[in-house]
């Protein structure tokens, strides 16, 4: 049986979680559990950065896959997101859509390059 397309983005999410978090125990249950504590915060704040940055959900519907309340929970948990890990590198490849093409060519093999330097 197929998986409705919102819990597959949702386990997409939570496999780059445990990537990013290394910890494999990071699960739908543990993302939906009530509780502020500073761990519990920063995955769902992960998840909904990735969730936003890897789909077209709007921030209503992230915040009914996590099973929170209101969109604004979700509006700051991408901002805080954003701020613990804005200079992370390893959180930027995380947050970089992976069907997302830059702009540019490939040049002798050497690799992607912008258009105007390859110019």
């Amino acid at each position: 049986m197929r998986q409705k397309p919102r819990p597959r983005q949702l386990d997409r999410a939570i496999i780059s979680a445990r990537k990013y978090f290394n910890n494999e125990r990071i699960s739908r249950k543990t993302l939906r559990r009530p509780g502020r504590r500073p761990y519990a915060c920063q995955v769902r704040f992960f998840v909904s950065a990735w969730l936003r940055a890897h789909t077209d959900f709007s921030y209503p519907m992230i915040a009914g896959l996590l099973h929170k309340k209101d969109h604004t929970t979700i509006m700051n948990g991408v901002r805080r997101a954003y701020e613990l890990w804005g200079d992370d590198l390893l959180f930027q490849q995380a947050m970089r859509p992976k069907r997302q093409v830059t702009e540019g060519v490939f040049v002798n093999g050497e690799g992607w390059t912008d258009l105007e330097t390859a110019a």
